[in-house]
């Protein structure tokens, strides 16, 4: 808006970059907004003749702001984008209700594609957990193992969530049914503190125990003011639980599980950027598959671990973006029984120990590159872009299976005795 309350408008592309042609020299007042970002109004600008470059920043909604606005505006189509996108903001994460607030699994079947099965496992738009591509910022964390989503990271750490349904850009070549995609926090000149459920409980059944327990917490802010900062988000969950039928002192399970995501981000200047994640995984279970059918000798001892790390650069350089990144991700899964006995299969339950120990790694190797001019005016507008996208796979699998007795009926009219191996 210039001093005669005269107002231009105009929208970025999607490397950020805008542009205002044929306006007068003198003082202007400069106006920015972005979903998910803080309104930016007020600026002051001074143009001078000839060229002139202004660099806007805006920072990311990261305080509880509660405000309501009556409005009816008008709909409209944006014919750039024809893909069929959901969405959810931090603020849709935190508040809209769910069982439990600490998995973010939950809050994403909010979005209407997105469905939970039993095993906690994700369903996009119909499709196995396997056929989507997860994507955080810019790389794939879908398992190398089993390509479902198997990550967790601190649900306060989380800035959005997209998913891509329909009609999905050429610059996923993994996308198979869909696409979804996660974003989170970096740091900035603020120091920030969060913390949720940070004192635990204690469960008074067979003893006294360490209850359900699923705190987390968040500390950001700079290492060099205007120029380098960091994110780390903790989230610990804790899980204990009884099973009734079973005897005394032998009828309850205790899981652990942990995670750590640290962000980096370090301006060499406006136009130059470099970006580094670091994602850590681990869970264990001593008692996996305890129930009223079978007691602890059948179950197993679970222990998962998950890494992840990357690097990604980005520079503008001669009005064009140039992007490169590098990842690397690891998942270690292990499956060991209590012991080595016989497992037997009973009539009515299992008793022995697990007939199969179980390890599995698999390991990713990923690197992007992507390149997007600005837009050119010509008979219309017209922007060109291209990427590459390179990954490699290992996986390892070892399995050492034991005895398994399956046990009939002695007597038809007694379904409780069982002899004979069948």
């Amino acid at each position: 808006k210039d001093a005669a309350g005269h107002s231009y408008r105009t929208e970025s592309d999607a490397a950020g970059r805008f542009a205002f042609h044929n306006l007068s020299s003198g003082d202007y007042q400069a106006e920015a907004r972005k979903e998910g970002f803080f309104l930016l109004t007020g600026q002051a600008v001074t143009l001078h003749a000839g060229s002139n470059e202004l660099s806007l920043l805006l920072n990311h909604e990261q305080e509880v702001r509660e405000k309501v606005q009556v409005s009816a505006p008008s709909n409209q189509i944006d014919t750039r984008d024809t893909t069929e996108r959901s969405t959810l903001t931090a603020r849709d994460i935190r508040d809209i209700p769910v069982p439990n607030t600490h998995a973010l699994q939950q809050s994403l079947v909010a979005l209407p594609e997105i469905v939970e099965d039993h095993g906690d496992n994700l369903h996009v738009a119909g499709a196995r957990s396997s056929e989507t591509q997860y994507i955080m910022d810019g790389f794939e964390i879908g398992d190398p193992l089993s390509g479902a989503l198997t990550s967790h990271f601190n649900v306060d750490a989380t800035r959005g969530a997209e998913v891509q349904a329909a009609n999905i850009s050429a610059g996923y070549p993994h996308s198979g049914a869909s696409i979804l995609s996660l974003e989170t926090f970096d740091g900035d000149d603020r120091w920030r503190f969060g913390t949720t459920n940070p004192a635990p409980g204690i469960n008074i059944q067979e003893g006294a125990h360490l209850g359900n327990w699923y705190p987390r917490f968040t500390f950001s802010g700079p290492l060099e003011r205007g120029r380098f900062w960091f994110s780390d988000a903790v989230g610990i969950q804790h899980t204990f639980g009884v099973i009734k039928q079973l005897p005394s002192s032998a009828n309850t399970f205790e899981q652990w599980a942990g995670d750590n995501l640290l962000r980096l981000q370090y301006n060499f200047s406006s136009k130059h950027l470099l970006h580094a994640t670091l994602l850590y995984n681990r869970a264990s279970d001593s008692n996996l598959g305890l129930d009223a059918l079978d007691p602890q000798s059948t179950t197993v001892t679970a222990d998962q671990r998950r890494g992840f790390v990357s690097l990604k650069d980005q520079l503008w350089l001669h009005e064009t973006l140039f992007e490169l990144g590098v990842a690397a991700d690891e998942s270690v899964l292990e499956y060991t029984p209590q012991g080595s006995e016989p497992y037997i299969l009973l009539i009515n339950g299992t008793s022995g120990n697990y007939f199969q120990h179980l390890r599995e790694r698999g390991r990713r190797l990923q690197a992007v590159s992507n390149v997007m001019a600005a837009p050119r005016h010509w008979h219309g507008t017209h922007q060109l872009s291209g990427g590459a996208n390179v990954a490699g796979l290992i996986f390892h699998q070892f399995a050492e299976r034991g005895e398994i007795d399956a046990l009939r009926a002695a007597n038809p009219n007694d379904g409780t005795t069982c002899t004979s191996p069948t």
